[in-house]
């Protein structure tokens, strides 16, 4: 469970469904590249296994998909952080700007503010790493179903 302090203000009611199509823009490309690796990767194995007249290769193709998806998996991994390195700090700085505008002047303004854009910040890095991870478990899933089953058509 997450910790809860002073400065975790109430969100705005639309603001999850906000962050979560903002974390579909971050991650589109990186969806569309495992999108097509799986499309190919898939598609290959049909038409080896289709062209031999059995589906051993197919089956294979599923390891080969699991083993793609891990490594896009690590790849992605490493942008994400690439993002949350060197990204974060410039947008804390713009959310900060415009959280001390949304507080009345007083002796914390700046300590309310800063602390209320790190936690918005925050939470839309861990809405875009958990699509990452949401899209790869599922490509890696169907992957090790294709690989276990795929022979079997």
């Amino acid at each position: 469970m997450r910790e809860i302090d002073q400065y975790d203000l109430p969100l705005p009611a639309a603001y999850d469904e906000r962050l979560a199509s903002i974390a579909d823009t971050l991650v589109r490309e990186k969806r569309l590249q495992l999108l097509a690796l799986c499309c190919f990767t898939i598609v290959g194995g049909l038409a080896i296994s289709w062209w031999r007249g059995n589906f051993e290769a197919f089956g294979r193709s599923g390891a080969l998909l699991t083993a793609l998806s891990i490594m896009h998996a690590w790849r992605s991994l490493r942008w994400s952080k690439m993002m949350t390195d060197r990204v974060e700090k410039v947008v804390v700085d713009v959310f900060t700007t415009v959280e001390r505008g949304k507080i009345a002047p007083g002796s914390d303004t700046e300590k309310v503010a800063s602390a209320t854009a790190q936690r918005r910040v925050s939470r839309a890095i861990a809405a875009v790493q958990n699509r990452f991870l949401t899209d790869h478990l599922l490509v890696g899933v169907i992957g090790t179903l294709i690989w276990g089953f795929g022979d079997l058509l």
